[in-house]
């Protein structure tokens, strides 16, 4: 029947002596219409109307579960659970952040969704899902168990470590550790190694661990390369930068000039200071002594001349 108890009409296959509210009731009364009979005849009596029939608010019988696998950067999924409950029963989601006994959890700000995409904040703790069903007859909360403890993301190498600067003996060559994704805070080591004018066949370079690297002359027709090793509690990645071009040596430079040194008379012997000259060893010198005018100058080369003394 209707609220007021009127307009009743009868419930299909509902002639026992008991009866079991169906959501098809909520918000309307029920009566029951007794009919006797005897040899005489029979008659039919109805119940007053009940007082309105309220809905079942909603009760789990499953707990919500949650899937995925529990590392920085996964994605979590989560299912409501199993409710009982008059209809229409809608769902929230609250996903929550636990210590790792799954205790002392707290609302993460946002995490509203079916699924949940975990962050660096969620390192070394657990999650929960807590599911809100929602219908006319109220409302009720239940939790997930929680998950594992959020393990970190191990580094990964999103573009390869660079050197930059100038291949020649006495210049610094820098890296650049490249671009790393992984759960922070991410360290880096470097290690130098000295390859073939090819790229290959590379081997450390002893104590060259630094970022930057000065060549040496024992870098002279060599490439370089350096390795970069991210480390963070997930784990330690290398990754190799290519190799640089092939060093070169520096060329020679005068800073003091040579100078000859005897008496200039004929028959004596003069020699030849090569004089002080910068440059990637080991420079060698070759000799020409010239003849020139009284003043110096008209200056040609003494034919056979080219030794240190003349």
């Amino acid at each position: 029947c209707d609220a007021a108890g009127d307009n009743c009409a009868a419930i299909s296959g509902a002639t026992g002596s008991t009866y079991d509210l169906t959501p098809a009731d909520v918000d309307g009364t029920i009566r029951v219409r007794i009919t006797a009979t005897n040899a005489g005849g029979d008659a039919d009596a109805s119940s007053d109307p009940t007082t309105t029939v309220a809905p079942d608010p909603p009760a789990n019988t499953d707990l919500p579960v949650v899937s995925g696998t529990e590392r920085d950067g996964q994605t979590l999924t989560s299912t409501v659970g199993t409710w009982t409950g008059t209809p229409t029963i809608s769902y929230d989601r609250q996903w929550l952040r636990c210590d790792a006994a799954g205790d002392n959890c707290a609302a993460i700000s946002g995490a509203t969704g079916s699924t949940y995409d975990l962050t660096p904040a969620d390192v070394d703790a657990t999650i929960r899902v807590r599911v809100t069903a929602t219908n006319a007859g109220g409302d009720a909360d239940a939790d997930s168990d929680p998950t594992d403890a959020v393990a970190p993301a191990a580094p990964s190498n999103g573009g390869s470590p660079a050197i930059t600067g100038t291949a020649t003996d006495g210049q610094t060559l820098t890296a650049d550790h490249g671009t790393w994704s992984g759960t922070p805070t991410i360290t880096y080591a470097y290690q130098w190694r000295r390859c073939d004018a090819a790229g290959a066949n590379c081997a450390d370079v002893a104590g060259a661990t630094g970022s930057t690297f000065d060549l040496t002359p024992a870098d002279i027709g060599s490439t370089l390369r350096v390795v970069v090793t991210a480390s963070n509690a997930g784990g330690d990645v290398p990754a190799t930068s290519p190799a640089s071009d092939v060093v070169t040596a520096i060329p020679p430079a005068n800073t003091v000039l040579p100078a000859t040194t005897g008496t200039t008379t004929d028959g004596e012997t003069i020699s030849a200071d090569h004089g002080t000259w910068t440059g990637s060893p080991t420079i060698s010198y070759t000799y020409q002594w010239r003849r020139c005018d009284a003043a110096g100058d008209n200056c040609t080369d003494i034919a056979g001349a080219t030794n240190p003394t003349h």
